[in-house]
Formats: C-alpha cells, structure tokens, sequence
C-alpha cells in the first residue's frame, strides 16, 4: 500500500509541488519557468483532486479513508496545498480533508453513469481514478472492463479536458 501511494504522491509531486507546482492559470516555482507565470506559495489555492472509485476509495478498510490517508499525510507533510473533492466524506481523524467520490461495491459502469454532475459540481484538476475490482467478479462483466474503461475516461476528459487524470 505504501509504495503505491508513494508513487501516487510522486506524480502528484509534479502536479501540486515540487520545484514546479503547476495551478489552474500558473506555476508556483522555487526557479521560474522562461514562459510562465509565476505565483507566491501563499496565494496559491489548494490543488482540488477528486479520489473517485470503488470501496478502495471511499476507505472501506481499518485505516478509515484507505489510500487517501497516506497520500493526504504524504502531501501535507511535504508541504503540498491540496483540498479533496467530492461529495462523500469518511476517514479517521489522520485524515483532515475526508472528501471523495469513492461508492463501495460500484462498477466501471456505474461511475461513468454519474461522473458528469460530479465533474461539473466539483471542478477537480485532478482526477485520481482506481476503479474495476468489482468488475472481475464474473466473466461477462471482466471481459468487457477494458471497453467500460475507456469509455469512463473518455467520459472524464470530454467533461473535464483540463483535469490531469491519474
């Protein structure tokens, strides 16, 4: 769970921080960029991730809030200006920002029938997907998972183009 969420958090890094932090309409650098806009650390508004899937994400687990948790300590601990996005809310109390569209027991299916609203309610620039467990269960719906999936990111960058999905 860890280095998954490690190299969630490493992404993310080249999202929401680093020496590039890249925001809706600039950049937050220690160096700036030559072509782009260069904002202040602190009048920088949080990076808005929406953690959207199955049970996996809404934090059907001990830790109360799954993998969010750790990437939430991850990214606050380095320092990372991030709010959570959605319209769940779970998670223990090592979790600050308990917001996420995570739905346990759903299907690639049913989150492509209902991320339009969820896109366009929320606005994430970030879209962290783990999805499709529950689809392995029987043989008709693994085999058509691929195609469901494709759909389902289509279906999140024609709705969000500007939304980095992960």
């Amino acid at each position: 769970m860890k280095s998954g969420v490690n190299a969630w958090a490493m992404k993310l890094g080249g999202l929401v921080g680093g020496s590039a932090i890249l925001l809706a309409g600039g950049l937050v650098s220690s160096e700036p960029a030559p072509d782009q806009p260069v904002l202040s650390a602190e009048l920088a508004a949080p990076v808005r991730i929406m953690p959207l899937g199955d049970s996996n994400t809404a934090g059907a687990d001990s830790a109360q809030g799954g993998y969010r948790t750790d990437l939430w300590q991850l990214l606050a601990a380095d320092g990372r200006q991030v709010d959570f996005v959605g319209q769940g809310s779970a998670g223990g109390p090592a979790l600050p920002d308990k917001n996420h569209e995570g739905h346990g027991g759903w299907t690639i299916q049913q989150i492509h029938d209902n991320v339009i609203g969820w896109l366009q309610t929320h606005q994430p620039q970030i879209v962290l997907l783990q999805i499709g467990t529950n689809d392995m269960y029987t043989d008709e719906s693994t085999a058509g998972a691929p195609a469901r999936m494709t759909a389902l990111l289509n279906r999140i960058t024609s709705t969000a183009p500007e939304a980095e999905v992960i």
